[in-house]
Formats: C-alpha cells, sequence, structure tokens
C-alpha cells in the first residue's frame, strides 16, 4: 500500500514538472516569435463574424424569439403579430419612475416600449426566412405570403437615434406600414408605498 502510494506522488510530480516544462517552452517559444518579428495576427474578421450569424428558418412568433438590434439607446425587435410584422421600437432614456418598494431597479425602473410599426401585406403570409449579420450589425430577409414576396433589410444605426428599413417586393405584393403610438402612463405606486400612505388609525378606533 506505501509503495502504492509514492508511485502515485512520483507520478503527480512528474505531471507538474512536464506541466511546467510545456510552459516554459511555450513561453520561449512565443518571446522568440516575437522577438524575430513572425509573430501575427491575420484574422478575417468578416468571414470570423459570418459563420456565427443567426438564422430563423421560420417567422417568430412573438418578442422572446424576435431577433434585436439596437446602440446603446435606442433598439427594435421584429416579430410576426398574427398577419403583420410588428417592429417594436425601445429608448433607455425613456424609462418608468417607480418607487424603490418593487424592488430590484429592472422592476421600478424599466425601459419603456414608446411604440410600434406594422408592416401589414396584401396576402396572407405563409412564411419566411431571416438572418442576424452580426459583423455589418442588420437583419436581413423574407417575408412569404400568397401574393408574392417582401425582401427587406433593417437596422439601427450606430450613432444616430435612426431606425432604417429597406424593402422590395415580387408578384403583387404591396404591403403598407403602420404607425402605432403607446401612450406612457405613470404607475401606480408599489404595494409598500400605498401601505405607508395610508392615514395610521386613531387612538379611539384601535
Amino acid at each position: 500500500m506505501r509503495h502504492q502510494l509514492l508511485r502515485q506522488e512520483l507520478t503527480v510530480k512528474q505531471f507538474k514538472w512536464k506541466k511546467v516544462l510545456f510552459f516554459l517552452l511555450a513561453a520561449l517559444s512565443f518571446s522568440s516569435a516575437t522577438a524575430q518579428g513572425e509573430l501575427k495576427l491575420a484574422v478575417d474578421w468578416p468571414a470570423f463574424m459570418d459563420r456565427h450569424d443567426l438564422f430563423w428558418k421560420k417567422l417568430p412568433a412573438q418578442w422572446t424569439e424576435s431577433p434585436y438590434l439596437g446602440n446603446g439607446n435606442m433598439g427594435t425587435m421584429l416579430y410576426r403579430e398574427d398577419n403583420s410584422i410588428r417592429l417594436q421600437m425601445f429608448r433607455t432614456d425613456v424609462q418608468d419612475h417607480r418607487d424603490n418598494t418593487y424592488g430590484w431597479t429592472a422592476y421600478s425602473r424599466p425601459r419603456f416600449m414608446v411604440g410600434s410599426f406594422y408592416l401589414n401585406p396584401v396576402g396572407k403570409i405563409k412564411g419566411g426566412s431571416w438572418r442576424m449579420d452580426l459583423w455589418n450589425a442588420e437583419l436581413t430577409g423574407t417575408i412569404k405570403t400568397d401574393r408574392g414576396t417582401i425582401v427587406f433589410r433593417h437596422l439601427v444605426h450606430t450613432k444616430e437615434m435612426v431606425a432604417a428599413v429597406w424593402s422590395s417586393t415580387t408578384g403583387s405584393e404591396r404591403p403598407t406600414l403602420l404607425l402605432a403610438h403607446l401612450p406612457v402612463q405613470p404607475s401606480p405606486p408599489g404595494p409598500l408605498a400605498r401601505a405607508t400612505a395610508q392615514p395610521a388609525a386613531a387612538d379611539s378606533d384601535r
């Protein structure tokens, strides 16, 4: 038993020394290559990012399946809603102002959706496919109906507060774009705030 433990200890020590030796050789090789100017970092970023693009083979049916774009202040999400494509608009500087009795900031001061655009095709939506181009930060795709095809491209500008959509159609498809404003309503006070705001009972009522 003792001999087995000694062998295990020797094996562990040998493994540690081999590991240290490997890293030393790797560091020496790296230093040598750097000194000779042979180390080069050549990454084809468009090609690299292209391998990681997101694809939708069927149209997203709700916001949890939606692609989203943004620039840190303005954001958008797109998905199918009945026979329309809904483009939701968000801004980080349009927030709720509840008190902290709701707890976590994400609940008490969330971002508001400031409105939506609806792309309404003439025909009935049959399907489509979308692609999120990560390198160019834009969404491209098709929406197929029984009257033709809508080809679109959507992006949110990096610096300007602009969300843009380009589209073309085939067949007899001629979609219309509608804007729906959602009025921002003040939130009611939280449960703790309501309880605190109630007048205290008089001593004669206790």
